[in-house]
């Protein structure tokens, strides 16, 4: 198994690549890149690579590089692209066909209940509006095009009365809250099974556990009525929430497409809030 990161690391723009080779390219998605140009001035993944690119291997002409896969643009996290038009069919394949392994980190407000869980809904795009329906899902419906499933593991929790003195609860540092102290903070670790729009998102909302941040699913709303604090010598010093949803894409599992090797490439989430809430070693395990 050949492990992504550190094999060929550097820097590019702002953007991390993780690996590369001749038929692939795995970086970091900052939180509010774009992952493929939308008509705005605003920076997207694909330029930024293909800039890359044509500047190490001093390419001329237009750079060859396709888009597999997308994250929303307030996630950030671990993408790979497609060097070549066959590697971008392979990927893709693989994609459609559920073999590639997403992970992804989400801190949510509130507790999905037990150690681990598996959520399975239907969910449906509303373009018009940009969000995504979710109502439950029969047994009969996983092979609906429209069936979403997910595993999560809880990893640590944030209880906000246990840490009022700075004492903490289970990661680095506490958070206190006012009017919400039966609704913790969870880190949960996310094993997509389906690949849909928003989907994360959208099934811990349906479930009263939104992603904080998320503006779009009610993450916000509960941040709103949330005064959240970090433990700061002789008392309690106010953070401001997170501008965008608390999810990253952790890592990637897939085969390559020519060597059709096992490559593993992974990223932990930025050493910030509220990431940095809980223990740098939560995020180990990808």
């Amino acid at each position: 198994m050949r492990k992504g990161q550190g094999i060929a690391a550097g820097d590019f723009g702002g953007v991390k690549i993780l690996y590369e080779d001749n038929h692939v390219i795995c970086a970091v998605k900052p939180c509010g890149t774009l992952s493929q140009a939308d008509g705005s001035a605003a920076a997207d993944m694909l330029t930024i690579l293909k800039a890359y690119i044509k500047e190490k291997y001093g390419k001329q002409g237009d750079v060859y590089l396709g888009l597999v896969h997308r994250l929303d643009r307030p996630v950030g996290g671990v993408m790979v692209f497609a060097r070549t038009s066959k590697a971008a069919g392979r990927l893709s394949a693989q994609i459609r066909g559920r073999t590639v392994k997403k992970v992804y980190f989400a801190v949510l407000g509130g507790s999905p209940g037990g150690a681990s869980g598996r959520l399975e809904h239907i969910i449906k795009k509303d373009r018009m509006v940009n969000l995504v329906r979710v109502t439950e899902a029969e047994s009969t419906d996983a092979v609906s095009k429209d069936y979403a499933a997910l595993d999560y593991v809880t990893l640590a929790a944030q209880t906000p009365c246990d840490s009022m003195d700075g004492s903490g609860g289970g990661g680095r540092g506490g958070v206190a809250a006012s009017g919400a102290r039966n609704s913790p903070l969870t880190l949960v670790r996310v094993n997509l099974i389906t690949g849909k729009p928003h989907q994360i998102r959208a099934q811990f909302a349906h479930i009263g556990c939104p992603v904080i941040g998320d503006r779009k699913y009610g993450g916000a709303a509960r941040d709103r009525q949330r005064q959240s604090y970090a433990p700061a010598p002789g008392g309690s010093m106010l953070v401001q929430m997170p501008e965008g949803p608390a999810l990253w894409a952790a890592s990637l599992a897939f085969s390559h497409p020519v060597q059709k090797a096992p490559i593993i490439v992974s990223a932990p989430p930025p050493d910030e809030y509220p990431w940095n809430l809980f223990a740098r070693e939560s995020y180990n395990n990808m």
